[in-house]
């Protein structure tokens, strides 16, 4: 699992199942678990809890100058990361714009090479809750961004409200054994 937030919420929820993840960062790198999970922060993270001790030592992706000199950098830890897991599997995006210049740049990057993995992206229906009156023009945005997002071989899904996510979630998942 790749998570582009600074939190821990991603761990802490997983912690609350039963399932202890791995945690990989710029600065604690870790092997993935091959039977497990294990949670990519390739923008750093900040834990809820020894705050100081990874505020003192934590590499942050935060300002724009931050995420230029991770474009700039092609052998970068983040990238690395991404590209393989955009090589190696397919990718379910949430919460993303898909506007950020270096993963668009990874994803061209991973079908340029012969990768056909294929992708998707969950976004709110700008179609939905919207008046009559504006509902063609949110449905010209709507086929803006599936225009956009096939062009990088991403396929948009769609849904009313983000409670969805979680049918998403459940139908997706696969099992977790422990060993």
């Amino acid at each position: 699992m790749c998570n582009f937030n600074f939190d821990d919420l991603v761990e802490e929820a997983f912690l609350t199942i039963g399932v202890e993840p791995a945690v990989a960062t710029p600065i604690e790198n870790c092997q993935p678990k091959h039977n497990g999970v294990t949670v990519f922060h390739p923008h750093g993270m900040l834990p809820r809890f020894d705050r100081d001790l990874e505020l003192d030592n934590s590499r942050i992706v935060f300002s724009e100058d931050d995420y230029h000199n991770l474009y700039s950098d092609p052998y970068s830890w983040a990238n690395i990361v991404q590209l393989s897991l955009l090589t190696s599997f397919s990718v379910l995006f949430i919460g993303l714009s898909m506007q950020d210049p270096n993963l668009r740049r990874l994803i061209d990057l991973s079908r340029s090479k012969g990768f056909r993995n294929q992708h998707f992206a969950v976004f709110c229906d700008p179609t939905k809750h919207v008046p009559v009156s504006e509902r063609s023009q949110q449905l010209r945005i709507r086929q803006m961004i599936e225009l956009d997002l096939k062009s990088l071989g991403v396929t948009p899904w769609f849904i009313d409200d983000y409670e969805q996510v979680t049918d998403i979630l459940k139908s997706i998942a696969v099992p977790y054994e422990a060993n």
